[in-house]
């Protein structure tokens, strides 16, 4: 019995199990003709083993001699001829009496891997459609929450507990005598941190789409017909930006 409680990995699976038990050679449950059998029964009798693993020998023992419950039409149902246009359905229950699915919790909107003895999910942020959780003020970083930078007038989340990157926050270029902040490897994007550009061959760093400046990545000039890279007040240097 305990090899079956280490190996149960489903409601079904454990259906399958007793019915083994009852009839030793019996066909594998994805054979069996479901019609033939009251599931909710079944289910009825195995729902509290799913919910405390610890009691699971004893439920099995209980169901394979409840004398209200008749195993006669599980076991006909398994070893029954499945007609061919049944063959390749699926177990015919669509939800298990306890689901195996992630749970989701109605304040969150979504699936979330909770702490078993936790009912709450993490605060998400004010911002309508952000679901990252809140840092202060109930809002993410990115939204306002959060320490902001130090400098007068920067409302960017600080990064390293002061400052944010522009103003020399965060982690900086392991290159000597660098001080820009690092992208990835150690190294800033000037000396090869971040993304590179897609195009076979350019080393330069990515801006945008996979693409460096040059070859069509980062904000483009906005005067129409020019195609170069924006600079400044969304203009390339050539339309004073």
């Amino acid at each position: 019995m305990q090899s079956i409680a280490n190996e149960r990995n489903s409601w079904t699976a454990l259906v399958e199990e007793v019915a083994l038990i009852e009839s030793p050679g019996t066909a594998s449950l994805a054979a069996c003709d479901h019609d033939m059998v009251n599931w909710e029964d079944v289910g009825s009798i195995f729902s509290d083993a799913l919910v405390d693993e610890a009691s699971i020998d004893q439920a099995i023992s209980t169901a394979t001699t409840n004398a209200d419950f008749d195993w006669t039409d599980l076991l006909q149902a398994f070893n029954a001829p499945v007609p061919l246009e049944t063959q390749s359905l699926v177990f015919a229950m669509t939800t298990p009496p306890h689901s195996t699915n992630p749970r989701t919790n109605s304040k969150c909107g979504k699936a979330t891997d909770l702490h078993p003895s936790s009912k709450k999910c993490p605060k998400k942020c004010s911002e309508p459609t952000c679901w990252n959780k809140i840092r202060s003020r109930g809002y993410c970083k990115m939204h306002g929450g959060g320490k902001r930078c130090l400098i007068p007038g920067c409302n960017t989340c600080s990064v390293g507990g002061y400052y944010c990157i522009k103003h020399g926050g965060g982690k900086k270029c392991s290159i000597n005598g660098c001080s820009n902040a690092i992208q990835s490897r150690g190294v800033c994007k000037a000396h090869g941190g971040g993304a590179r550009c897609t195009v076979a061959g350019c080393q330069k760093s990515s801006q945008g789409k996979g693409l460096c400046t040059s070859h069509g990545g980062g904000k483009r000039c906005e005067v129409s017909g020019c195609g170069k890279g924006a600079q400044t007040r969304g203009r390339c240097y050539a339309h004073c930006g």
